[in-house]
């Protein structure tokens, strides 16, 4: 588990990716103490769970984002439903 704290920002997310690259097992990502993110850092934070990285102590403002966008990579998968 890799803990984040206060603000995460565009220039954070290709750490984090490098961090998730480099896991072989298991990977969650702590966000209890996360302050600030905007729309590119959520809809990355949706990507990675879509792809399996387990987010975990979401604050409710973000999960509540991230479930939103979330719905949207969904949609723009299957245009269908």
């Amino acid at each position: 588990m890799f803990r984040v704290t206060g603000r995460i920002q565009r220039e954070h997310m290709q750490m984090l990716l490098e961090l998730l690259e480099r896991e072989t097992g298991g990977f969650a990502l702590d966000l209890e103490e996360v302050t600030l993110v905007n729309r590119e850092v959520v809809r990355f934070l949706a990507f990675s769970e879509e792809n399996g990285i387990e987010l975990k102590y979401v604050p409710d403002y973000l999960r509540e984002w991230v479930t939103k966008e979330r719905a949207e990579i969904s949609r723009q998968r299957n245009p269908e439903k």
